[in-house]
C-alpha cells in the first residue's frame, strides 16, 4: 500500500466516482483539475486499492466505497485528534484508509475522556466508522482492538465489573477545557456530538458518582447481551456497586431511567408478574450498512 492517508482532493476524486465509471477527461472537467496531476492521484488511489482503471475509465472498488461511507457526513477528519507519534504508528500498521479512520475514531474518543470501557469505545466509534462490519463485536475484534492497543499513550487492563478498561496516558481533553476551571463536559470534538454516546449521555445527565458507576457497569453487561431485564443487570453487577436506593423498585427505576437516555437503548417490554421489571435492548446499528458488506461475504 502506497499510503494510508487521504487528503481532501483524494476524497473529491472518490466522490466524483461515486455514481459510476468516468474517463479522465470527464473527471478533470468535473474536478477542474490538471489532467497530469489527476492521473498521478488516480494512480496512487489505485495503488491503495480504492479505484480500478478499466476500458471505460476509472471506477471505485469496494474498498473505495467503504472509505466514502467511513467518512463522517460533516467532513470531520480524525487526524486532528491524533498526535504525530500516533499517526506514525498507524502508518506502520499497513491499514486501509477506512480502517485507519476507524482506529483514529476510537483513539479520539479515548483521548477525549481519558479512560473508557471497551463497550463505550465501541458504542461511540462503531456507528461513525463501521468499515463495512455489520457486527460491532467483529468490528472491534477484527479491525480496531489490536491496532488501538498498539498505539503509544494507550494502555488496556481488565476490570472485574467493567471488562476491558482502556486509558489514554496523557491529559484528557475533557480535563483541559478552554474556558473555566475544573471538569467540563463539552461536546466531544470528533465522535458523536451532544448526547450521542453512552459515556457522554451518562456524564451529561449528572447522576451521583455511585449511580453513574452503576449505569456504566450495567451498560457493559447490556452491550454484551444485547437484551436484558433491569433486574438481571442489577444482579450481574451487584457485588461491586451500591445503588443508593432503599427499595429494589427504586433501584430498577433509577437504573432504567439512566440507561434509556443512552442512544441505542430502548424498552421493549417487561417481565410478567407482580414484580414486573423493564426489558431493555441495545442496538449499536450504524446507518447505511449494505447487504454485500464484509460480514455477509
Amino acid at each position: 500500500m502506497a499510503s494510508n492517508t487521504l487528503d481532501g482532493r483524494d476524497r473529491a476524486v472518490l466522490e466524483a466516482l461515486r455514481d459510476g465509471t468516468s474517463d479522465i477527461e470527464r473527471l478533470a472537467s468535473t474536478l477542474e483539475a490538471n489532467r497530469d496531476a489527476l492521473e498521478e492521484r488516480l494512480s496512487r488511489l489505485a495503488d491503495n486499492g480504492l479505484v480500478n482503471r478499466g476500458d471505460d475509465g476509472y471506477a471505485l472498488t469496494d474498498n473505495g466505497r467503504r472509505v466514502l461511507e467511513a467518512t463522517p457526513v460533516d467532513g470531520r477528519d480524525y487526524r486532528i485528534d491524533t498526535p504525530d507519534e500516533v499517526e506514525r504508528a498507524l502508518e506502520s500498521r499497513d491499514l486501509r484508509p477506512d480502517e485507519a479512520s476507524a482506529v483514529r475514531a476510537a483513539f479520539s474518543f479515548l483521548r477525549y475522556w481519558g479512560e473508557a470501557t471497551a463497550a463505550e469505545v465501541i458504542d461511540a466509534a462503531y456507528s461513525e466508522v463501521p468499515v463495512g462490519y455489520e457486527s460491532a463485536e467483529r468490528w472491534w475484534s477484527g479491525c480496531v482492538r489490536d491496532h488501538l492497543e498498539a498505539l503509544p499513550t494507550v494502555t488496556q487492563s481488565g476490570d472485574e465489573d467493567l471488562g476491558e478498561q482502556w486509558r489514554y496516558e496523557g491529559t484528557p481533553a475533557i480535563d483541559s477545557p478552554e474556558d473555566g476551571d475544573g471538569r467540563d463536559v463539552p461536546d466531544p470534538p470528533s465522535v458523536r456530538h451532544s448526547i450521542g454516546s453512552a459515556r457522554h449521555a451518562l456524564e451529561s445527565l449528572e447522576p451521583s458518582p455511585a449511580e453513574r458507576a452503576t449505569a456504566r457497569a450495567a451498560f457493559v453487561v447490556l452491550a454484551e447481551r444485547g437484551r436484558a431485564t433491569v433486574d438481571d443487570l442489577l444482579e450481574a453487577i451487584e457485588d461491586g456497586h451500591s445503588t443508593e436506593h432503599e427499595s429494589s423498585d427504586g433501584s430498577v427505576e433509577a437504573l432504567s431511567s439512566l440507561l434509556l437516555e443512552i442512544p441505542g437503548v430502548s424498552r421493549v417490554g417487561e417481565t410478567e408478574g407482580a414484580d414486573a421489571a423493564p426489558v431493555l435492548r441495545y442496538e449499536p446499528a450504524p446507518e447505511d450498512i449494505e447487504s454485500d458488506r464484509r460480514d455477509s461475504s
